[in-house]
């Protein structure tokens, strides 16, 4: 019995020495262990590439998006798939309606209205009313005044 705690102290002290040298650990005042430290790790990566990416103005603000990503924005823009409801609610919104009034001209909620405008800046990759109607003209989904 002795022998066999005296070999299983052996595996534990080796395994120990084995894992010590694979494993590195982050420095004792960082608590968060090796998952936060991924996150720094990936932070500090798309900092650095989105500062090399983006260009700075003479105030440190972002001065514009980059060519490649612009396009790869567009391209996603171009390949939506809109619903049925979506499109309605997308030329009432072109109309210059508010969500209360397109919830009443389709007979639904506000909160059902708002929440597929939502999900339309979303899929569109907008922010403003004002985008997605940009959007849908250049996209056909609403004639142009």
């Amino acid at each position: 019995v002795k022998s066999d705690i005296i070999e299983i102290k052996a595996l534990l002290k080796s395994n120990t020495n084995h894992n010590s040298q694979q494993v590195t650990r982050t420095p004792a005042s960082s608590s968060s262990g090796a998952r936060g430290q991924r996150q720094r790790q990936l932070k500090s990566a798309t900092t650095e590439r989105s500062s090399a990416i983006v260009p700075r103005n003479r105030y440190g603000k972002r001065a514009s998006t980059s060519n490649a990503i612009q396009s790869e924005i567009e391209e996603f823009q171009n390949n939506v798939k809109l619903t049925e409801s979506e499109e309605k609610v997308l030329a009432l919104l072109g109309e210059g309606n508010t969500n209360k009034e397109i919830a009443t001209l389709i007979d639904k909620s506000t909160v059902w209205v708002s929440r597929i405008i939502s999900t339309l800046y979303s899929k569109t990759l907008t922010n403003t009313r004002t985008e997605l109607v940009r959007w849908a003209i250049k996209m056909g989904y609403i004639s142009a005044r």
